[in-house]
């Protein structure tokens, strides 16, 4: 055995406890500054990624219902709320203090509180993450929204959605970390977060109805918060539920049937509604592959042994499931609602729980389900930064007629489906004076059995009609014939749905 002596200046030093827990506390506090700073990489991103061209689409027909609730008065509010929409008033109030404050209503402008919303859910998502299964597993959920279409869409859009994923996200984050210490004052921050969800959307209610479920038969919490969380929830759905009333009755709601039926196709984008997006092209494998990750997070998070011990997992699972199991079930036995702006309050959960199973799943398993839902992400990113990703292009319409306008031209609007309300915001923005009065009609034969275009077609005058769905040139000869009457200009401006463009001038042998 060697009895050499170590070289001069080095020193032998045993692996104490004390040196072991140093090095591990070392390594913690690095791996913490690194998510901390993967996390403000993910905010940073969000942020650009929902301001990128903000103002590039149109603004379509429940945008601008948004806009015309929100410009005028208080009064005027109210009014529009009641006969006009058929959600509840809270996000007009805001739309309309920020109109007030900035003094513009412009596509951009009046987007910018919803890129705000849509950042803060990305910063909610990870908070939520990180209580149901730690900060991995917050950082992968809150990745995953900023890459989210419909988050995307709903935070480049001038309706609520986005809000009511906030407010909801937040009032599920805040009650488990009530349950983490029996603090009323995250208690009362989520019943805080749930009355404003009631106040934004109803849809609120597919995820507050289990959540209250789950805080009244949470043992950690006492019997007073729970009765003062469930009533304060209850509250809020009775105080909303006259207007609800009210607003059903208009039938404002039935103006989706036409196209909101329980197809397959439609399911499918129930199913995968985070990877749904504004394009609403087929992209069926994509759409699938959307499906199958969100159905097999659930599926996991429910019932795979490795996840039992996470006590939230179930309200997780079930306020990701419940609205899309209650549009589905509306759509088949009582109205045609599916579509995911009925189910988006399940996105900021199906992607917690997507997030969760990545998190701690076998190396394969969280691959696949990573691959899977970045693909579907990116997929459906990349269809809705194309033109026929893009709302009706009305802005473009209305300004070739601008380009174009001629004293005495009449201007209609033939179908509407795409675009019905964006007409006059854009003839108020783009046409002079005297050609802002826009006559909207179901058909081309009703539009030049109208008065006001026979009596100019009678005098000569052009015609220019912006259609949706575009009319074929058959339909275009025949119908204009009867006028003497020719297209000199047809164009089909790209979008979700095509916007067609048509000026109609006497035929030379009249």
């Amino acid at each position: 055995m060697s009895t050499q002596a170590p070289p001069r200046g080095t020193t032998l030093r045993s692996k104490t406890p004390r040196s072991i827990g140093l090095r591990v506390d070392a390594v913690r506090l690095e791996r913490s500054w690194l998510l901390s700073g993967l996390l403000l990489a993910v905010l940073a991103g969000a942020s650009a990624l929902f301001a990128l061209n903000l103002g590039h689409s149109s603004l379509f027909i429940d945008e601008v219902y948004s806009w015309r609730a929100s410009r005028g008065s208080l009064g005027d509010l109210t009014d529009a709320v009641r006969f006009s929409e058929v959600t509840p008033p809270l996000y007009y109030l805001i739309l309309h203090a920020w109109m007030q404050v900035c003094g513009g209503d412009s596509e951009a402008l009046l987007r910018i509180p919803s890129v705000v919303a849509g950042v803060a859910l990305v910063g909610a998502l990870h908070w939520l993450g990180c209580l149901v299964a730690g900060r991995v597993a917050g950082l992968i959920a809150a990745s995953l929204g900023a890459l989210s279409p419909i988050v995307l869409l709903y935070s480049q859009q001038v309706r609520a959605y986005v809000w009511v994923m906030l407010a909801l996200t937040i009032a599920v984050a805040a009650v488990i970390q009530a349950t983490r210490g029996r603090s009323g004052r995250w208690l009362a921050l989520g019943a805080l977060a749930a009355g404003c969800a009631v106040l934004l959307h109803y849809t609120s209610i597919f995820v507050l109805a289990p959540l209250a479920l789950w805080v009244w038969c949470r043992p950690d919490l006492g019997v007073r918060q729970r009765v003062a969380f469930v009533a304060g929830v209850a509250l809020a759905l009775l105080a909303v539920a006259p207007l609800a009333l009210l607003q059903l009755s208009e039938g404002h709601q039935d103006s989706t049937a036409s196209y909101a039926s329980l197809t397959m196709f439609n399911a499918l984008r129930i199913a995968g509604t985070p990877f749904d997006g504004r394009a609403t092209d087929g992209l069926i494998l994509w759409r699938e592959l959307g499906a199958v990750v969100v159905i097999d997070a659930l599926a996991l998070l429910a019932f795979a042994e490795r996840f039992r011990g996470l006590t939230a997992r179930w309200l997780i699972v079930t306020c990701g499931v419940l609205p899309l199991g209650i549009v589905c079930f509306v759509s088949a036995v009582v109205q045609p609602i599916a579509l995911t702006r009925y189910s988006a309050v399940a996105a900021p959960f199906i992607l917690v729980a997507i997030g969760v199973v990545a998190a701690h799943a076998h190396r394969a398993l969280r691959t696949a389900l990573l691959v899977g839902a970045l693909a579907a992400s990116v997929a459906a990113l990349v269809a809705s930064a194309r033109d026929h990703g893009q709302n009706p292009d009305t802005r473009a319409a209305v300004s070739t007629i601008a380009s174009g306008w001629r004293e005495g031209d009449v201007v209609s609007g033939i179908g509407l489906l795409g675009f019905d309300g964006a007409l006059s915001y854009y003839a108020d923005k783009l046409l002079a004076p005297g050609a802002r009065d826009l006559a909207e009609f179901g058909t081309l034969d009703a539009a030049i059995d109208a008065p006001r275009v026979f009596d100019a077609a009678t005098s000569g005058k052009r015609l220019w009609f912006i259609a949706d769905p575009p009319m074929g040139p058959a339909q275009l000869r025949e119908t204009l014939g009867r006028l003497d009457y020719r297209a000199t200009l047809t164009r089909v401006f790209d979008g979700n749905a095509p916007v067609q463009l048509v000026r109609a001038e006497p035929s030379p042998r009249r």
